[in-house]
């Protein structure tokens, strides 16, 4: 009641207090009190006097527990309290980060169902893994004090940012489809959060938005229908504002009461005001369960939020999915109907608004059907049911479901030393069934029509991958579905697929042997005969639509740029239907042939299914849910399967500290890792700054790779680049600390830029038309050297510092460049096939290009650097547990200095040492996920 008042103009209170304490006066005195007292002091219950307000109540664990340390954590600060618990800031002293720490207060630690809710909280909220909820890291008990670690949110809560005024409508639908993601995922997961409110959703300064406080959520069970609910009734929990009609009346509730809570907030956010007002309690509680919110100011979201907003669940939507779907689709260019102010003019309005939305609707339903019968559907799946295919080890790929969807062929090479091969696999159970075998690699297989056999691409010796550019020929061959021998039908590249009669295959075109020929080719099984259908281009991963009219396929113009296209299979024009210049890495058909579906990170937010009509229009996403897959398969003549690989890593920074100093020689002595940027997403490409007090690094947990920079210790982590879809990566800092230059990878093109290391604008240095990336400062600055194919083949170029014109450096083929200290030698690698890259250098005046060979036992990939007194690395081993080592210039001898823990990736560098040899940063895998998965209620 005194916050409800606190908000209320002061002239409005002693009416609103008349109307709602009018039969308990001793209440009344004490909420007068309350006010009176703030009219004298300010808020006092504001997060400033917090510290007071939680010492008064609790005096053990609040003014004396700041400096103290709880379960391993020191509490630095008092963040936030409520009738459950407290909330500090503290600092894990184990792993060096901040976090906040909620604490169960003593007076409740002997409350047994208190206790059990508070640890169902950390429970609920670990069993998600989105990156719009809340990470716990931790629950624990220290001396009978209960206490969750969770990750540290720096930003503000929607409701200080709705005190703050009302948000523009993209805002408000950005946040709203975050929080549905998340709240999305959590229903998968069996649980309901019961307590969505402003208060609970916080807003980083990057425009990530965290769910948080689980602390009602409860987990839900299946009923007949499939649905989710929870069991128990009479028990009245949340915040009446935001609650649902059904959690009010103390009813069984599932999914959709959270649907009903999240349409109230963005109600407010939209509106500028409460969907169910009330100057006290009971007055809320009377609005949320009789009289409509007031749609007036709720523009193009009016009928979403009148269907959100359903005091009967049953006319909600079904799930979060398809809410979110819903909210995606409204038009943000539509105005709001005028206002209307008096009474009779407002319900006279309303009525012809709702007659005109009726008859609309009948339209729109009937426009639908039509639009459905044609093909042109263009709203996501509202519920997909996702279930594994595999959980064994190795790595899985290229899934492709038999027509009926009972069996998936598949990718598999069960461990690093075995190559990878085609195998079969019932969906339902069962062991997998080798079918092929031999030394080389076989990938992307493909079911004849009538599930005989199974085609695929098996790679030609030397050759661990696709190459766009090169366009390296694979041979084309078919198999037994059932075992069998091989039949060899010549060469291709990039991907098969069976026409629907099973006497051809279309495949990416090498003609004549020539890899470079480009365009797809149709090849006919018995005969072998060739005929191309595109004749140029960089075309890859065809497939035939399932009635055999149309083939879609990939397209990679000049720079690499893929888009998908579709062709009649007779020949013919062909059709462009994306512009997204993002990467597509699988195409399948829906069973119908009316509509095209890829993975593409066109909008991450979105998730990374999309789905297209084959006649062209705006690519739809699928899922929200669905992020990091590729390969996407739907079963010919089933449909209602899809299958596609997930795979994605969670790999983190650590730092070691070190007493020792570079020229007292190696081995030196570094203690424990502290994990100091550790997200759920892929952190890595570590850089410490000259002055070793900062960090720059590589991040995509805001959906795309962007460059961040933090205290060395991880704290104060800061967003420096926003390129939107577009990657950065490989950031250096200046031998002044004052810029960095990095990459940015667009439409297939890479270029060099430099930016302000506190922010600013972004440069572009590289010339247009090249691709250029990796760079290196040299030791004064006044250049960057940088990897270019400008001349060819892949070299080291270098440009003044001020973007002018780039010369050449290396002749004999290079890949990343790192001058040295003393400004006397560029040190370089150098490509040695498949086992990665050996040691070179160069004098920066020019002259001889000569192999380091003391390093020449070693296959070094990007994980390397150099410091005065030698060059560190980490160098791929046939081994558990990979080690860094340092060459010294002075002792020409190699060591080791440490072994990692976990594997560090090799697709990005890994490593940093600082010029002082104190501190050394490296990535380390913490979590990566290989698994084939399958939609088992597509359509």
């Amino acid at each position: 009641m005194y916050h409800d008042l606190a908000e209320a103009p002061p002239e409005n209170r002693a009416a609103l207090l008349d109307a709602a304490c009018r039969d308990d006066l001793e209440f009344r005195r004490e909420v007068e009190a309350l006010l009176n007292a703030r009219d004298r002091i300010g808020d006092f219950l504001a997060p400033e006097g917090l510290v007071r307000q939680i010492a008064d109540l609790t005096p053990k664990a609040a003014a004396t527990c700041i400096g103290t340390t709880l379960g391993g954590y020191e509490i630095l600060a008092v963040l936030g309290a409520g009738g459950m618990s407290e909330v500090y800031r503290a600092r894990d002293t184990r792993l060096g980060r901040d976090v906040a720490l909620k604490i169960l207060p003593p007076h409740l630690t002997h409350d047994s169902s208190r206790v059990a809710r508070f640890r169902f909280e950390a429970r609920a909220a670990s069993a998600l893994n989105h990156p719009n909820a809340v990470t716990i890291y931790e629950v624990g008990n220290d001396a009978g004090t209960w206490f969750i670690a969770t990750e540290l949110i720096e930003g503000v809560t929607l409701r200080q940012r709705l005190n703050a005024g009302r948000l523009v409508r993209d805002e408000a639908i950005s946040i709203a489809l975050q929080c549905a993601s998340s709240l999305d995922a959590a229903h998968r997961a069996g649980i309901i959060h019961r307590d969505i409110k402003p208060e609970n959703i916080m807003l980083r300064s990057d425009g990530l938005v965290k769910v948080v406080d689980f602390g009602l959520a409860r987990v839900l069970e299946p009923r007949a229908d499939g649905m989710l609910e929870r069991t128990q009734t009479g028990s009245v929990m949340g915040t009446p504002r935001y609650m649902s009609p059904e959690q009010a009346r103390g009813e069984k509730l599932d999914a959709r009461s959270d649907i009903f809570s999240l349409g109230a907030v963005l109600f407010e956010m939209i509106c500028g005001y409460a969907a169910f007002p009330g100057a006290s309690t009971a007055e809320v509680f009377a609005a949320l369960l009789a009289a409509p919110p007031d749609p007036r100011h709720a523009g193009p979201l009016r009928d979403v939020l009148s269907r959100a907003l359903q005091k009967d669940a049953a006319g909600r939507y079904s799930s979060m999915a398809e809410f979110a779907a819903e909210i995606r689709q409204v038009d943000p260019r539509r105005e709001s109907p005028p206002r209307l102010w008096r009474a009779g003019a407002y319900r006279v309005g309303l009525l012809r608004s709702r007659l005109k939305w009726a008859v609309l609707a009948v339209a729109v339903a009937g426009l639908a059907i039509f639009a459905w019968t044609w093909g042109t559907r263009t709203s996501p799946d509202p519920v997909l049911d996702v279930v594994p295919l595999t959980t064994f080890q190795g790595a899985k790929d290229y899934p492709a479901l038999a027509p009926d969807g009972s069996r998936v062929a598949f990718s598999w090479r069960p461990s690093p030393k075995d190559a990878e091969h085609i195998y079969v696999k019932p969906v339902e159970g069962g062991e997998p069934k080798q079918l092929t075998f031999g030394a080389q690699e076989d990938v992307l297989p493909s079911w004849s029509p009538d599930a005989s056999l199974i085609a695929f691409c098996r790679r030609v010796p030397g050759q661990t991958g696709y190459d766009s550019r090169a366009r390296v020929p694979t041979g084309i061959y078919i198999v037994p579905a059932n075992g069998g021998a091989e039949r060899n039908l010549g060469q291709g590249w990039g991907g098969v697929s069976w026409s629907a009669d099973g006497r051809k295959l279309v495949a990416g075109g090498v003609a004549n042997g020539a890899p470079d020929s480009g365009g797809l080719v149709l090849l006919d099984i018995d005969s072998r005969h060739r005929t191309c259908l595109t004749t140029q281009g960089v075309d890859s991963l065809p497939a035939f639509s399932p009635d055999g009219k149309w083939v879609a396929f990939k397209r990679e113009f000049a720079g690499s740029a893929p888009e998908l296209f579709v062709m009649p299979a007779s020949g013919g024009r062909l059709r462009q239907l994306t512009s997204d210049v993002r990467p597509i890495e699988g195409i399948t058909w829906t069973a119908d042939s009316r509509e095209i579906v890829f993975n593409s990170t066109r909008r991450p937010i979105e998730g990374s299914l999309w789905r297209v009509s084959v006649s062209g229009g705006q690519p739809v996403a699928i899922s929200a849910s669905l992020h990091s897959l590729s390969y996407p398969n739907i079963a010919r003549r089933q449909g209602r399967r899809l299958a596609f690989n997930e795979a994605w890593t969670d790999s983190n920074i650590y730092l070691w500290m070190s007493s020792g100093l570079p020229y007292s020689g190696p081995p030196w002595r570094f203690g424990e890792p502290t994990a100091i940027v550790n997200s759920t997403r892929a952190d890595h490409s570590p850089a410490i700054s000259p002055d070793g007090e900062r960090i720059a690094f590589v991040s995509d947990r805001t959906g795309n790779e962007q460059i961040w920079v933090s205290r060395v210790d991880g704290s104060d982590p800061v967003q420096l680049t926003s390129f939107g879809k577009d990657s950065a990566g490989s950031p250096r800092w200046s031998p002044d600390g004052l810029r960095l230059a990095f990459d940015v990878w667009s439409s297939g093109e890479a270029n060099v830029f430099t930016i302000d290391s506190h922010g600013g604008a972004p440069r572009r240095l590289s010339s247009e038309g090249f691709e250029s990336w990796m760079p290196a400062w040299s030791h004064d600055a006044s250049r960057i050297y940088f990897t270019s194919r400008r001349s060819g083949t892949r070299e080291i170029w270098a440009m003044p510092a001020t973007g002018d014109a780039a010369f050449q450096v290396t002749r004999g083929g290079a890949d990343e460049a790192r001058p040295s200290p003393d400004g006397r030698t560029v040190y370089y690698t150098k490509s040695t096939g498949a086992d990665c890259c050996s040691m070179w250098s160069i004098p920066v005046g020019g002259g001889p290009e000569l192999p380091v060979p003391e390093l020449a036992q070693f296959r070094i990939s990007r994980s390397w650097g150099v410091i005065r007194d030698g060059i560190y690395f980490i160098a791929k081993e046939n081994q558990t547990r990979q080690s860094v080592r340092f060459f010294s210039f002075v002792t020409r001898q190699v060591a080791i200095i440490l072994r990692l823990e976990k594997d560090p990736g090799w697709s990005f560098p890994a490593l940093a040492l600082s010029s002082d040899g104190r501190r050394l940063l490296a990535v380390q895998t913490d979590r990566e996920v290989n698994d084939l998965m399958m939609i088992t209620n597509f359509r």
